[in-house]
């Protein structure tokens, strides 16, 4: 696993760098890495920015650390990037965990129950919080 932590989507020494990879003939997968804690619009930033790179996934870190998942899920359906991994603490590998659809929603649903439904601005988190309100009743 290569990490370029510290490095700015805009920075194109990263694009230098995932071209030379790409060269070597191995065969590598690239994911994007988003942390679930950043804002919408950043992570559509993000997301916009690394669209021409083929992606075999997203990894979502920060987990333990956001207030809403709303924004990674819909970056993630929006741009039709499956969810790899998540991320819920500072130690990888240990922290590093593949992503299953129905952990995700737990966790999601977990997350705002614990600060209560306020990311009205995120549709799948407004999705969430229809299912959770129309599942208590």
């Amino acid at each position: 696993m290569i990490d370029t932590a510290g490095m700015s989507q805009r920075d194109m020494r990263l694009n230098e760098q995932l071209g030379m990879l790409k060269e070597t003939g191995h065969d590598i997968q690239v994911y994007l890495t988003l942390a679930a804690n950043n804002q919408r619009g950043v992570l559509t930033d993000v997301a916009r920015a690394f669209k021409p790179i083929p992606l075999s996934g997203l990894i979502l870190t920060k987990v333990d650390e956001t207030t809403s998942l709303g924004g990674g899920l819909s970056i993630a359906v929006e741009h039709k990037i499956p969810i790899a991994y998540i991320s819920d603490g500072q130690q990888v590998p240990e922290d590093l965990h593949p992503a299953r659809a129905h952990a995700l929603v737990s966790r999601a649903v977990s997350i705002m129950q614990d600060v209560g439904v306020g990311a009205k601005d995120d549709p799948i988190s407004q999705m969430i919080g229809g299912m959770v309100a129309h599942a208590n009743g």
